[in-house]
């Protein structure tokens, strides 16, 4: 029995187009580096919690900053090179470099977010600001 491949012939073209526009940092979307690590985001009660899987990362290679309401994580996973490639029957760990970005909420203290890395896991905590209590202003009149 033959086996029948579909052929995309753009398939090739959307690779090369990736890319190219993977590394500008301009546009998140395009943005997401060599590969994209998997992240949970968490809202509870008194805070967010950004949990992002980055097996085999050093936390020096990891850089998180908030800037206009926006979280980015990047880093850069390394791995020795693999000049020669005999003897493996696969090879599926990716390197390089990552590029996350999220909008925040408004609620988010942005000078209060922290970091934790334990076992290959980051935990960004980033707590909601206390609720702003409204409050009645009174118009007065001048003459």
């Amino acid at each position: 029995m033959a086996i029948i491949r579909r052929y995309d012939p753009w398939a090739l073209l959307d690779n090369l187009f990736d890319q190219q526009t993977a590394n500008r940092e301009e546009d998140s979307f395009l943005s997401m580096g060599n590969w994209s690590p998997s992240v949970d985001i968490k809202n509870e009660d008194k805070r967010y919690l950004i949990v992002v899987d980055l097996p085999g990362i050093a936390p020096e290679d990891v850089h998180i900053s908030v800037e206009n309401n926006v979280i980015t994580i990047k880093g850069e996973r390394k791995t020795e090179a693999k000049e020669n490639k005999e003897g493996y029957s696969r090879i599926e760990r990716v390197s390089g470099s990552f590029y996350r970005r999220f909008t925040l909420p408004d609620d988010v203290d942005a000078d209060h977010v922290n970091a934790v890395s334990k076992q290959g896991v980051l935990e960004i905590e980033m707590p909601k600001c206390k609720e702003k209590g409204s409050r009645k202003i009174d118009v007065i009149a001048k003459a």
